[in-house]
């Protein structure tokens, strides 16, 4: 590294790493994309669009230093290469000659804006946390170290240098999502609202650009000429269309004037599904989960949280209620997250061990079950949901004599409240941003105070995850996980319900799509086959 560095350092002073704005290079035509979302894209910075389908669209406009290809494995992105040091400490990244959709060079300098954009006090939003893992973070959003302190420089316009507070096996997928996106750091000093509008100052690093959005009702987007890779995208546009109703979705789709209805773009009804001819399961790592909030009364009670894991029959609930391919969750960890043959920490539909939890909760709280508070179960309203939840509210009743409130409303308002920690129990479809079992398990035990969902903290806990992170035999580090679950689970702040799938129909041209099983999708490296090409293949 000694003897690159020196070089590098020459090369970019020479100019001979390109550093001016490019010219837009013509394209060959190529057939587009159509596709549809129930709801409205809020915004389009990286920092903001947190939720879908703001940061699907936000994955089509931008790239970070590595991305998942087609296949589902870690590739460079904006990044050509990088080193990590012995210790997992010390990652530096090496920016490719890469350029924003106006034709301005793509720096180091512009992720080191964004990333400090993002977790900078005055600045900061909801996602920060997931910059914890680099050195100084916590501290400088908690106001503890200035933003000079943290672990994020630019060595030169092509040399990014990430310093981190503990070895993070699963960094550099972090690096994959939106919240590390880079972001034009000339354009977001000029122009504080670039990301809301289509006047010229939207600009993106990704396979995709925004042509036009017309806020409430549709979108276009088009290949984006200076994408480093825009040779192998095939897609030559995107059209996206805001349909509140469902059915306006199949209709459209039977019509051929969509090309994807589903998931993950957006969720459908079991009769939309049944409605379909051709619909294709996937597998994914997304886990419908009650989770406590330890701190509201009687639900500190770890007992009484067991009590209402063990009554619940999720067989049912997976064969009647989950029309997309559900399967019981008796564990937390989705079994494309484990190594070990350990997918079942306790049996489903436990009676006998629910009523003995019960007992054993009601003796610590000194009251009979007539005096236990009333408990709410909060849940946004979609079909679902809403299902699942009465279903629990009937077995609760029957097997435990515990009479549930429940609490539906939307999406906006649900995680309004959970984030101000006013549930008892919320339900949601945690669906966690990467394939790492680490991180995951960081998130759900809120080592790194993330989980505003359950409050739950321990230092046994935090022990555990610390062993992880330095463990460097891949052995030891699975057992040590497996460890932490079991651990998790023993505690019970998260009640696992079932593990869903990624459900949707498409134009059956359209071929090399990736569909995650984080519910991503990404069509960079699709493209359609003719007609004439499909009597071929078949």
């Amino acid at each position: 590294m000694k003897r690159i560095l020196p070089l590098l350092l020459i090369i970019a002073c020479l100019g001979i790493i390109g550093c001016g704005r490019k010219k837009e290079p013509l394209l060959e035509a190529s057939r587009g994309l159509e596709i549809g979302f129930k709801e409205n894209v809020t915004s389009l910075d990286p920092r903001l669009g947190l939720t879908r389908p703001s940061n699907i669209v936000i994955r089509m406009l931008f790239e970070g230093l590595m991305r998942m290809n087609e296949q589902g494995q870690l590739v460079p992105g904006l990044a050509e290469r990088y080193e990590v040091s012995e210790d997992r400490l010390t990652y530096t990244f090496y920016i490719r000659s890469c350029h924003w959709s106006n034709g301005d060079p793509v720096t180091a300098h512009d992720f080191e804006f964004a990333w400090k954009r993002s977790i900078e006090p005055s600045s900061a939003q909801s996602g920060c946390s997931v910059f914890y893992p680099i050195k100084n973070v916590s501290r400088c959003v908690e106001g503890k170290a200035k933003i000079e302190e943290v672990g994020i420089k630019a060595l030169t316009d092509r040399i990014l240098v990430v310093e981190l507070e503990h070895p993070a096996p699963y960094f550099l997928e972090l690096t994959t999502t939106t919240f590390f996106s880079p972001v034009p750091r000339r354009v977001v000093q000029e122009n504080k609202d670039w990301a809301n509008g289509i006047d010229g100052n939207f600009v993106s690093s990704g396979p995709f650009r925004l042509r036009s959005w017309k806020r409430g009702s549709q979108m276009k987007l088009d290949r984006n000429p200076f994408y480093w890779n825009t040779d192998n995208v095939h897609i030559s546009d995107i059209s996206i269309k805001i349909l509140p109703y469902e059915y306006d979705y199949l209709q459209l789709y039977e019509q051929h004037k969509l090309d994807w209805v589903g998931q993950p773009l957006t969720t459908i009804s079991s009769e939309v599904i049944e409605k379909l001819q051709h619909v294709e399961h996937q597998t994914s790592v997304g886990l419908l989960a009650y989770f406590c909030n330890v701190d509201s009364y009687p639900l500190n009670n770890k007992h009484l949280r067991k009590a209402l894991a063990y009554g619940i029959n999720r067989k049912t609930i997976a064969d009647y209620i989950f029309y997309a391919g559900g399967t019981p969750a008796q564990s937390l960890l989705n079994p494309l997250l484990r190594e070990g043959d350990k997918e079942v920490y306790f049996q489903d539909n436990d009676a006998a061990k629910a009523a003995l939890y019960l007992r054993i909760a009601l003796n610590e709280l000194g009251m009979d079950l007539g005096d236990l508070p009333e408990i709410v179960l909060s849940y946004p309203n979609t079909q679902l949901q809403s299902r699942v939840a009465h279903e629990i509210q009937k077995q609760w009743k029957q097997n435990l004599g515990i009479v549930v409130k429940l609490d539906p409303m939307d999406k906006p308002r649900f995680f309004d409240m959970v984030l101000k920690g006013e549930h008892q129990i919320a339900s949601t479809m945690w669906k966690g941003i990467l394939l790492n079992p680490i991180h995951l398990l960081e998130t759900m035990g809120s080592t790194l105070g993330t989980n505003v969902l359950t409050y739950w903290e321990d230092p046994e806990f935090a022990k555990l995850i610390e062993q992880i992170r330095c463990e460097t035999n891949p052995q030891k580090a699975q057992k040590l996980i497996g460890t932490a679950e079991a651990y998790l689970i023993e505690e019970m702040p998260i009640i696992p319900i079932c593990f869903g799938s990624v459900c949707f129909s498409k134009n059956e041209h359209l071929k090399n799509v990736y569909v995650s099983p984080l519910f991503n999708v990404d069509f960079s490296q699709a493209y359609f086959l003719e007609e004439e090409q499909m009597r071929r293949v078949r």
